[in-house]
């Protein structure tokens, strides 16, 4: 064995040791990050109710500094995603999908969106975008596109279509 091959070898054993310790310090904070932001949540929102929603975003905002924007996530996230921090400390999301999950105007967006997270699929905010956009943007039914096929009118369109040129009066006047 030549000399320059062990040293290969021992860097890479380095290289791969640096990965696997960089790999568990970042996934520590990822999730601590996660664990912090629910417990901050459940702060606020016990806070929200001892207090009139006004006085608790002026005392959330000027005497503990947390910026209004967040408030509102934080508040979301109890109130839409409450039961559900056991899965997401688990899959450790990325804080800034567990804000969009809150954020999520939809039931149905958040409930497939969690339902895909359970099943244990990675899941990230390019994930929740498509969700978004396979909801906003149905797909038609099978039988609309069968009829569409078979040329009869789809409730899909609308009721006056053009007439083709040599319409029905059209192949009459041949056939006299």
């Amino acid at each position: 064995m030549r000399q320059d091959e062990t040293h290969d070898g021992d860097s890479m054993n380095e290289a791969a040791a640096a990965l696997t310790t960089a790999r568990n310090e970042i996934v520590k904070i990822q999730k601590e990050m996660a664990e912090r932001y629910i417990k901050l949540a459940a702060a606020i929102d016990k806070l929200h109710c001892q207090m009139p929603p006004d006085e608790t975003r002026e005392f959330l905002v000027n005497r503990c500094g947390v910026p209004g924007q967040d408030i509102a996530s934080l508040a979301r996230f109890s109130r839409r995603l409450g039961g559900f921090e056991k899965t997401l400390l688990e899959r450790r999301l990325p804080l800034t999908v567990i804000k969009s999950l809150a954020s999520a105007s939809t039931t149905t967006v958040r409930g497939v969106a969690l339902a895909r997270i359970a099943s244990g699929a990675r899941f990230d905010a390019t994930d929740l975008k498509a969700i978004r956009r396979e909801i906003r943007t149905p797909r038609p039914a099978q039988s609309s596109k069968r009829s569409m096929r078979e040329g009869a009118p789809s409730k899909d369109w609308p009721e006056t279509t053009p007439q083709r040129r040599g319409g029905a009066r059209g192949r009459s006047d041949r056939a006299n």
